[in-house]
């Protein structure tokens, strides 16, 4: 007999969600996982100087409420310009291997992420982003218009120098979601 409610069995229906602030991997299967990124201070445009590209994987991001743009700069061995793409909810956008990205988002903003499993520093790359880079994310039509929102406590400081996990605490490793995995909980299996 068919049940109705809120209890099911885990091995049919796995139920995740996450409403802290930052990265979180939430559901892992085979090669992928599911994440969810929520608006932290450390990803304001006005903190954040660096780009990442992954080597071996697409990243994808679905906008699911507030207000989101993709920064892309290139596929080159550094970036080579800046380009803004407005997220809209429930779309799809495919960032593909390769590619330099960074993500801004409103306060309210959350965004699922679905990527390879082991998608991280050894498959990553980073990239501090120029003065002159920095200003154009800064005066962005996209940025102005959907998301400015001073962060708190607003500093700007370099990115440190990539290393290995668990090397920098979490507000030494500013401007990049990516190393917050660093100090999440571990996902679900």
């Amino acid at each position: 007999m068919s049940g109705w409610g809120n209890s099911m069995d885990e091995a049919w229906l796995q139920i995740h969600s996450y409403e802290g602030e930052g990265f979180q991997p939430l559901v892992a299967f085979n090669g992928w996982r599911v994440a969810i990124l929520n608006y932290l201070d450390d990803i304001h445009p006005e903190r954040n100087n660096t780009m990442e590209r992954h080597t071996e994987t697409d990243e994808v991001f679905v906008l699911t409420k507030g207000k989101g743009v993709l920064i892309i700069g290139g596929s080159g061995s550094q970036v080579d310009a800046i380009h803004s793409q407005t997220l809209e909810i429930g779309k799809i956008c495919n960032v593909r291997r390769n590619t330099w990205h960074t993500i801004l988002l409103s306060r309210d903003a959350s965004v699922l992420i679905v990527e390879e499993r082991d998608t991280g520093e050894p498959n990553s790359e980073y990239t501090s982003l120029s003065a002159e880079s920095c200003r154009q994310i800064m005066k962005s039509p996209k940025w102005e218009d959907h998301l400015a929102q001073p962060p708190n406590q607003i500093r700007f400081n370099p990115h440190p120098a990539v290393g290995k996990p668990g090397e920098y605490p979490k507000n030494q490793c500013r401007n990049n979601f990516r190393f917050l995995l660093l100090t999440t909980k571990p996902m679900v299996e």
